[in-house]
């Protein structure tokens, strides 16, 4: 969950992954505005820092974390493979309204739940 947080909003704590100013139908899927979800390089106006796309809206990304409270706790038992234990999402979906579209907001949901708004985000580091 770190890391997905880092990728979005940067080292400079913006909201949104493209900077501080309100999201906007060029920037990301949100508020049913395009019906479902689109391809990840629909928005490259709402790529984040790093030129990550997609980290705000689209869909909510299941992360390895379990959810627990902030502050970020690497030490807590949250990185653990556990089983059955409640993840955190991150970045909301095509479906969410508006106000919840910035990087610092997440859920929590059990690993055992799957829906057409939540997917994950497969990572190339390169060879």
């Amino acid at each position: 969950e770190a890391e997905w947080e880092k990728a979005a909003r940067g080292t400079d704590g913006r909201i949104y992954p493209w900077g501080d100013h309100p999201p906007h139908l060029t920037l990301c899927n949100y508020g049913y505005n395009a019906g479902g979800t689109q391809p990840v390089d629909a928005y490259p106006k709402g790529a984040s820092p790093y030129g990550v796309m997609d980290m705000a809206g689209n869909a909510w990304e299941w992360t390895s974390s379990q959810y627990r409270p902030y502050p970020y706790d690497a030490d807590d038992g949250r990185e653990e493979p556990t089983r059955n234990a409640s993840r955190a999402i991150r970045g909301v979906s095509w479906l969410d309204d508006m106000r919840f579209v910035r990087c610092a907001f997440r859920q929590k949901l059990e690993p055992y739940y799957g829906y057409s708004s939540h997917g994950f985000r497969v990572v190339f580091l390169g060879p």
